[in-house]
């Protein structure tokens, strides 16, 4: 329901946010989304670099492409496989019609 039209009761159930970036690639957006009692993040971007080198550590830990001779252009085209496999796991909900 968008913002305009909704009513005190309808706002308060309303849980989707839209959000359109145009920008000129390549790019960066960083999203902070905080609900209810959550901590406040000082620093995003020091937060999203602690978990991707530790999402580089446990994923070098558990396949050691580095180890076994892979180069670094091919061992990060792995992560990124990797990351976008399990981050698409569930995203889609509802039908797909194929014609």
């Amino acid at each position: 329901m968008l913002p305009d039209r909704a009513d005190a009761s309808t706002a308060a159930a309303t849980n989707l946010v839209v959000w359109q970036v145009s920008c000129t690639l390549p790019c960066t957006v960083h999203v902070a989304y905080r609900a209810g009692a959550a901590p406040p993040i000082d620093d995003v971007g020091a937060l999203l670099e602690s978990r991707r080198a530790t999402f580089d550590d446990r994923f070098e830990r558990t396949f050691g492409l580095a180890a076994q001779g892979y180069n670094a252009s091919e061992v990060a085209f792995a992560r990124a496989a990797l990351s976008n496999l399990v981050g698409g796991i569930g995203y889609f909900y509802g039908q797909s019609l194929y014609v």
